[in-house]
């Protein structure tokens, strides 16, 4: 399985005889994405993407999509959405700013059991929005106050991004379960807490 670059809406996939297109993606614009084959011997993509979402924040999640020969268009179901309001401390309010970024998926056998499962490594800093920061953003934000609001990268402002790991054993389903690690680990991370989260 493939995708062609830049975005484009067409996943092709190989029968052993060559590459064919075998569906149509939604098109989310993804930032990472690796194929991984089901104990069914299908394969499935999984990806990460972040994007704006609200007045509250950028959303940041995990996702998997997979094309049936049934539709037009493949099926789309989240492992996991972030709340992320870092890149934009001058718009967002709240009490605390949270900065996510993904760095890498990985599909491999995670527990020996001769099955693709999913690794994914994500950037998070946090902090409470204390007087210090208050202050700092104050000047950091200035350049926007008469015109459009301007990004502000976290690492300006936050305190040193931490590796977070998210490990996602598949199941006899063709779906994936979190480990008991990643569960811990997402108790952790701001999760949007309209979407499905484990």
């Amino acid at each position: 399985m493939m995708v062609m670059p830049d975005c484009t809406d067409i996943l092709f996939s190989n029968d052993g005889t060559g590459w064919g297109p075998a569906g149509r993606l939604q098109n989310r614009g993804p930032s990472h994405c690796v194929a991984a084959r089901g104990v069914d011997g299908r394969d499935r993509l999984v990806c990460a993407r972040g994007f704006g979402a609200s007045d509250v924040g950028m959303r940041s999640e995990l996702y998997v999509e997979e094309v049936s020969q049934d539709s037009e268009y493949p099926s789309v179901a989240p492992l996991s959405v972030f709340r992320t309001n870092g890149d934009f401390p001058c718009v967002l309010g709240g009490s605390q700013f949270d900065a996510i970024s993904w760095t890498s998926i990985v599909a491999k056998d995670l527990n020996g059991d001769g099955v693709t499962d999913i690794s994914a490594h994500l950037s998070h800093a946090s902090s409470l929005v204390t007087p210090p920061i208050k202050a700092k953003l104050a000047t950091l934000c200035a350049p926007g106050l008469n015109g459009p609001p301007i990004l502000v990268p976290p690492a300006d402002y936050l305190p040193p991004a931490k590796d977070v790991e998210l490990q996602w054993i598949a199941d006899a389903k063709g779906g994936y379960a979190p480990s008991s690690q990643t569960r811990v680990n997402l108790k952790r991370l701001p999760v949007w807490e309209d979407e499905p989260n484990p």
